[in-house]
């Protein structure tokens, strides 16, 4: 049985089975962000200047020391999903002349899911994140740690959600927590536009509903199909669970 041990650096350590060394960990996927383009620009990032945008950075150049090499390996394959996964939704998104003008493909929920919890867990750990008036946790919740790397079923209610809204595509991302009062509850992630949200505890997505003004556009939970529909093509985006049925889909329609 090997040594137990809890690597100060990495966000997993309370599962005290780290490898020795830390390894560079991008919480947003370098195939990912390479799917927007060879260089990024930063902004409101704890490190830049408020209101200042970085210059042009290679992904290289971006990934923090947060998990070790052990618990990075672990996660990895989640990174092939996300790509597929985002791959598709530019393809939807595009305004180019389409070979194809219909699109349907079959992807994993439950992979996606747990990519964005990796995302969001990576991004509170670099401390690279800002909020007004809010501290951002550094110190990931144990309960998220063992849905990432120990199989912990999620709670009714919690994991993945998605915005049911007017979409306005634009070539980026963004990512931050998500706040229910003082407590951060989970994490957001906007890709060209699409509003991702993970919840590991059930709960929040009423809870934030009932604070806002009233006018916030429904969170699908866990959709069993997305589909993206402009006057060029048609993109639809199957996700296959593997025990939850889902009730609902996301649909957006944009010119």
């Amino acid at each position: 049985m090997s040594e137990k041990f809890a690597h100060p650096g990495c966000y997993a350590r309370v599962l005290s089975d780290c490898s020795r060394k830390i390894s560079h960990e991008h919480y947003v996927s370098a195939a990912v962000m390479d799917l927007l383009g060879d260089e990024h620009r930063i902004t409101n990032a704890s490190w830049l200047p408020r209101g200042q945008q970085s210059a042009a950075l290679p992904s290289s150049a971006l990934p923090p020391n947060i998990l070790c090499e052990h618990h990075n390996r672990a996660l990895s394959p989640l990174d092939a999903h996300a790509k597929a996964f985002f791959s598709e939704i530019l393809w939807g998104l595009s305004d180019s002349p389409p070979r194809e003008t219909r699109r349907r493909v079959a992807l994993g929920g439950d992979q996606l899911e747990l990519w964005l919890l990796k995302a969001c867990c990576g991004a509170l750990a670099s401390g690279n994140l800002v909020e007004q008036r809010r501290a951002v946790p550094r110190q990931i919740p144990d309960v998220w740690v063992s849905l990432l790397f120990a199989g912990r079923p999620w709670e009714p209610g919690a994991g993945l959600h998605i915005r049911q809204t007017t979409l306005n595509p634009y070539r980026g991302y963004a990512i931050g927590p998500v706040y229910v009062g003082e407590s951060c509850a989970g994490g957001e992630i906007e890709f060209a536009g699409i509003e991702m949200f993970v919840f590991p505890c059930s709960g929040a997505e009423k809870r934030i509903l009932e604070e806002s003004s009233g006018e916030m556009k429904p969170l699908i939970h866990r959709p069993g199909q997305i589909r993206i529909e402009s006057r060029a093509r048609m993109l639809e985006i199957t996700l296959q669970w593997r025990t939850w049925v889902p009730t609902e889909g996301v649909s957006y329609r944009w010119s």
